[in-house]
């Protein structure tokens, strides 16, 4: 059960392909807010399906466009700087999300495949549930998050949209 947006990288990036990361940043952080109140209303026919909406909330944003901006850029997809920069552009990408998350889980409420993993909640550990119940608070409020998944890609975003062409543009 995913609930999947694709975005293109290229938006935010300029003719020659910077990115306005400021406007990458609070896209992202509004896509995932609208994504997760529309994904409390969706319907999923099938039992399984609903079940696991309801634990796992899979948000998939589908990066796009990676092998476009290289192009934008001028770059050398096969020169480390140009990885290098790839690298650091999804890896920010990924934080801006993970994070937003969190801020979700605090606000709304966290995963509830997360919830259901208190170690607290174990019976055999009664003697010991408070020490327990405050190293998984601990825990949560450092890194809880409100939905699984969130950064997907495909393969074929690294190509540029019209194809690979000349070996030398790409």
């Amino acid at each position: 059960a995913w609930l999947c947006l694709e975005f293109s990288i290229c938006r935010f990036a300029d003719r020659h392909g910077h990115i306005d990361t400021g406007q990458l940043q609070a896209a992202l952080q509004q896509a995932l807010d609208s994504a997760d109140q529309l994904f409390d209303h969706l319907y999923w026919r099938d039992r399984a399906q609903r079940s696991d909406a309801i634990s796992n909330r899979r948000i998939g944003f589908d990066l796009r466009g990676i092998g476009d901006l290289v192009l934008l850029r001028g770059a050398d997809p096969a020169d480390i700087r140009c990885l290098s920069y790839l690298d650091r552009l999804i890896a920010s990408v990924h934080e801006c999300l993970w994070s937003r998350s969190h801020g979700l889980a605090n606000e709304r409420g966290l995963l509830p495949a997360l919830a259901e993993r208190d170690p607290s909640r174990n019976p055999g550990l009664a003697d010991q549930r408070h020490s327990w119940q405050s190293r998984w608070q601990a825990a949560l409020s450092s890194v809880a998050v409100r939905h699984r998944n969130l950064l997907i890609m495909s393969p074929y975003s690294v190509m540029p949209q019209g194809g690979a062409g000349d070996r030398r543009d790409f």
